[in-house]
C-alpha cells in the first residue's frame, strides 16, 4: 500500500511538472512580470524604524477608601488581565493620541506637520508582558527621531495623566465629603430638635418611672373612689328620710329655709292671713257679690301678688316655686338645715368622686401611651444617633482624604524609555525578494495549470489512453520533416531513427492483434484533421513494405486527399477513376504507384461530387476482395469521422479501423463525438495510435532511452527505387484499359 502511494505521488508530481513543462511560456512571462513588479516595489519601500518603551502598572496599588460613605468606594477588583486591557484601550483612545501629537515637535512630521491621529494609532503597538504587570509600547516610523518622540511623549504624557488622574478620584472624594458634612450637621440638628420637642410635648424625663407612677396613682384612685362611693350611700340613705319627713327636695328646703327667715315676706303673710280671715267672716255674713267681699278679695289678691314679689327678691330670682306654708317652725327649720347640711355632704363628695375618676382616666390613659411613646422615643433616639455617628465619620473621612491626597503617586510608571534606533527593522529586501520570486512562481504555476484546465485539448499519449477504450498500439514521436526524398516518410528518409522504430512496432503490434485471422485490411482515420493519419497511413505501409510484405496504400479521402503530397507524386488518376469506371471489373489493372516492388500508392484521384456515394458501392466491395488476392495489405487512408461518415461506411469492407490520435491537436469534444459514431456503427476498432507524440511532455523516459541506443551515425538505406518510369507506366497501363 505504501508503494502504491508513493507510485501516486510520484505521478501527480510528474503530472504537474509536465503541465509546467508545456506551458512555461506564459507561467514564465507572468511570473517574471509580477515579479519585477513586487521587487520594484519592495525596493521602493522606504525604512522603517522601531522604538521601544516599557510601562509597569501597579495594579494591586492601595486606592483612597472613605469609610461609612456608601458608594464611595472602590468596586471589586477584577483580573489583571483585564485591567491591562483597559489600561492600553484608554491609551490607544482619539483624545489621549490627540494630546500627545499636540506635544510633538512639528519640525519631525512628514512634510513639517503633524501626523493625524489616525496614522499615529495605525503605527503604535501596545502589548502585555506574559506573566507581568508590563506593556511594552512600541512605534514603527519612516524617522527614527519621530518614533522615539512618540514613544517617550506617550508613556510621559500617560504617566502624567495618571496621576491627576488618581488626585482627581481624592479631590472629587474630598469635594463630596465637604458637600456631605452641612446636609449631616443639619440632619443631626434637626434629630436633636425633634428629640427636644418629643420629650417637651409629652413632659417626657423618665417614661420608665413615669410609668410607675401611673400605676401607683392607678390603684390609689381606685381605693379613694372605694370610700367615696360608701359615704354616698350613708348620704342618700339620710337624705331619702328627711325628704319623706319634708316633702321637699334640697332645692326647695333650701328656698323656704331662706323665705322663712326673711321679714319682709313673714309681714306680708301676716297680712294675708289676717285678710284671709276677715274675707272667711264677711262670707258668712254678706252676699258673695257684696262690695266688702269684693274689697277683700281684691286686697287678698293684692297681697299675694306682693308676697310673690317679697319671696322672689328673698330668692334672688332663683328657685322653684314654693308649696305648702311659707310659716317655718323651729323643728321645721333644724330638719331643713339637716337636709341642706346632707346634700352639700352629697354634692362635695360627687366632685371628689369626678375627680377621682378624672386622675382614674388619665392614669389609664397614660398606661395607655406610655409604649408608643417609648417606641417613638427610641426611634428619635436611633435617628439621632445615627447622624451623629454618620457626621464624626464624615470628620474623620475628610482629615484621612487630605492626607491621602497629599501622598498620592502615580500608579504606573516608566520602567525603559526609549533608546534613537539606528537599524531598521523593515524592509528586509532580500527576504522580500525571496517572497516575491516564491509568490511569482506560485502565481505563474498557477496560470500554467489554469490554462491548462482552460485548454480542451489532449497534452499526452496516457489521456487519450484514457479518453479511448481502445488498445494502444502505438507511439509515434513527433519528427521533423527532413530535406530528402519522402521527407514525410522517414521510415524511408531516415530507417535507422527513433521514428522508424515506432512505426515498426506499429506493424508488429497490429500483427500479433488477432493470431487467427491476421488484419489485412485497414482503414486508417483520426476523431479530427491534422492528427497525422495519412502520414501515419504512409508510414505504416512503408514499414510493412520493408519486411518483405506486399502493400497497397489507398488514399480513401475523396474529400481532402494528401497522400500524393506526402509521396509527392502525381494526382491525376486515383480511387476515383477506378470507382466511377465501369468497362473492366477485374481490376487487374491499377492506376497506382509504385514506391518499390513491394509498395504500391493509389491516390484518392479527381474528387468526385458524392465521395460517400461511391465509397459505400459494391465496386468498392469488389475492388478491395481484387485487390486483396494481389497484396498481403491494404491500407485506406480515410476522412476523420467527425467530418464525414466515410470511414465508417469504408469499414464494412476492412477487417478494422485504425485510430490516429495526436496530443495538443485531439479535442476532448472529439474524442467524445468519435467514440460515440464507432459505438453506434458498430465497426471494429483495432486500436489508436498515438501520433506526435512530443516526448517531452510525456510522463515516461522509454524514448529517451531508445534514442540514446541508436548511434547517431546511422546508415541511410533507400529501399526505394526509381518510380518515375513506373508512374509513367501504370499511368499508360491504366489509360490503355
Amino acid at each position: 500500500m505504501q508503494t502504491v502511494e508513493r507510485t501516486s505521488e510520484h505521478l501527480s508530481f510528474v503530472k504537474y511538472w509536465l503541465i509546467l513543462k508545456r506551458r512555461w511560456l506564459p507561467a514564465v512571462a507572468v511570473a517574471g512580470g509580477l515579479f519585477i513588479v513586487l521587487a520594484l516595489n519592495a525596493l521602493s519601500k522606504p525604512n522603517l524604524y522601531q522604538a521601544k518603551g516599557q510601562l509597569r502598572f501597579n495594579l494591586n496599588e492601595d486606592k483612597p477608601n472613605v469609610i461609612g460613605i456608601q458608594g464611595l468606594g472602590e468596586s471589586a477588583a477584577v483580573g489583571n488581565e483585564r485591567q491591562l486591557a483597559s489600561e492600553i484601550r484608554n491609551i490607544l483612545s482619539r483624545s489621549f493620541l490627540l494630546s500627545v501629537i499636540q506635544r510633538l515637535p512639528a519640525t519631525l512630521g512628514e512634510g513639517n506637520v503633524r501626523p493625524s491621529v489616525d496614522t499615529v494609532k495605525n503605527s503604535i503597538n501596545i502589548l502585555p508582558v506574559q506573566g507581568t504587570d508590563v506593556v511594552e509600547v512600541s512605534f514603527i516610523g519612516n524617522n527614527a527621531e519621530f518614533a522615539l518622540q512618540v514613544v517617550n511623549q506617550l508613556m510621559q504624557v500617560y504617566v502624567q495623566s495618571n496621576l491627576q488622574s488618581n488626585r482627581a478620584k481624592s479631590r472629587t472624594t474630598r469635594e463630596f465629603i465637604v458637600g456631605q458634612i452641612p446636609q449631616v450637621r443639619q440632619r443631626v440638628f434637626v434629630a436633636d430638635s425633634a428629640l427636644r420637642r418629643f420629650k417637651e410635648t409629652y413632659r417626657v424625663v423618665d417614661l420608665a418611672a413615669t410609668k410607675s407612677a401611673a400605676t401607683e396613682g392607678q390603684v390609689k384612685v381606685l381605693d379613694q373612689l372605694g370610700v367615696l362611693e360608701t359615704q354616698l350611700a350613708e348620704i342618700n340613705s339620710q337624705l331619702g328620710t328627711l325628704r319623706q319627713q319634708l316633702g321637699v327636695n334640697a332645692q326647695q328646703a333650701v328656698a323656704v329655709s331662706a323665705v322663712g327667715q326673711s321679714p319682709a315676706v313673714q309681714d306680708v303673710l301676716t297680712s294675708v292671713e289676717q285678710v284671709q280671715k276677715q274675707l272667711k267672716e264677711a262670707r258668712t255674713r254678706f252676699a258673695p257679690d257684696h262690695p266688702a267681699i269684693l274689697d277683700l278679695q281684691d286686697r287678698q289678691q293684692e297681697l299675694q301678688a306682693l308676697l310673690r314679689e317679697r319671696v322672689k327678691a328673698s330668692l334672688n330670682g332663683n328657685g322653684s316655686p314654693i308649696q305648702g306654708s311659707l310659716f317655718v317652725g323651729a323643728t321645721r327649720q333644724g330638719l331643713l338645715d339637716s337636709l341642706i347640711k346632707y346634700e352639700a355632704a352629697k354634692t362635695a363628695l360627687l366632685q371628689q368622686q369626678q375627680v377621682l375618676i378624672g386622675q382614674k382616666n388619665v392614669f389609664a390613659t397614660q398606661a395607655q401611651v406610655i409604649p408608643g411613646l417609648e417606641q417613638r422615643q427610641r426611634e428619635l433616639e436611633r435617628e439621632l444617633g445615627a447622624a451623629e455617628s454618620t457626621y464624626q465619620s464624615l470628620l474623620k473621612s475628610l482629615q484621612d482624604i487630605q492626607v491621602t491626597e497629599n501622598q498620592i503617586i502615580p500608579t504606573v510608571k516608566i520602567i525603559d524609555s526609549a533608546v534613537l534606533p539606528t537599524v531598521p527593522i523593515a524592509p528586509n529586501r532580500g527576504l522580500d525578494l525571496i517572497r516575491n520570486a516564491v509568490g511569482a512562481l506560485l502565481v505563474g504555476a498557477a496560470v500554467a495549470y489554469l490554462l491548462e484546465i482552460a485548454d480542451r485539448r489532449f497534452k499526452t499519449v496516457d489521456s487519450i489512453q484514457a479518453a479511448y477504450p481502445y488498445p494502444l498500439l502505438g507511439n509515434i514521436p513527433m519528427f521533423e520533416v527532413s530535406g530528402q526524398e519522402f521527407r514525410k516518410v522517414p521510415v524511408f528518409a531516415e530507417p535507422h531513427s527513433l521514428v522508424s522504430e515506432a512505426y515498426r512496432m506499429l506493424q508488429a503490434n497490429l500483427k500479433f492483434l488477432r493470431s487467427d485471422a491476421p488484419v489485412r485490411i485497414i482503414t486508417v482515420t483520426s476523431a479530427q484533421p491534422n492528427e497525422g493519419k495519412s502520414v501515419t497511413a504512409s508510414n505504416l505501409a512503408a514499414v510493412l513494405s520493408q519486411i518483405g510484405h506486399r502493400v497497397l496504400l489507398i488514399d480513401g479521402d475523396l474529400r481532402r486527399p494528401t497522400t500524393h503530397q506526402i509521396w509527392e507524386i502525381p494526382n491525376g488518376l486515383g480511387l476515383s477513376n477506378v470507382l466511377t469506371t465501369t468497362d473492366k471489373k477485374d481490376f487487374s489493372t491499377l492506376p497506382a504507384h509504385f514506391i518499390n516492388d513491394r509498395l504500391q500508392v493509389l491516390t484518392a484521384g479527381p474528387i468526385p461530387p458524392n465521395p460517400l456515394a461511391l465509397l459505400d458501392s459494391e465496386r468498392m466491395a469488389s475492388f478491395l476482395k481484387a485487390q486483396i488476392k494481389n497484396f498481403d495489405y491494404i491500407l485506406i487512408d480515410t476522412p476523420p469521422v467527425s467530418v464525414s461518415a466515410d470511414p465508417l461506411v469504408v469499414s464494412r469492407f476492412t477487417d478494422g479501423i485504425l485510430l490516429v490520435a495526436r496530443p495538443e491537436v485531439l479535442e476532448k469534444g472529439s474524442s467524445r463525438l468519435v467514440q460515440s459514431s464507432l459505438e453506434q456503427s458498430g465497426v471494429n476498432v483495432l486500436g489508436i495510435v498515438a501520433n506526435g507524440v512530443i516526448l517531452k511532455n510525456e510522463s515516461y523516459s522509454y524514448y529517451y532511452y531508445t534514442k540514446n541506443y541508436y548511434s547517431e551515425d546511422k546508415t541511410e538505406a533507400s529501399e526505394t527505387n526509381d518510380y518515375t518510369d513506373k508512374e509513367e507506366k501504370n499511368v499508360a497501363n491504366f489509360n490503355e484499359r
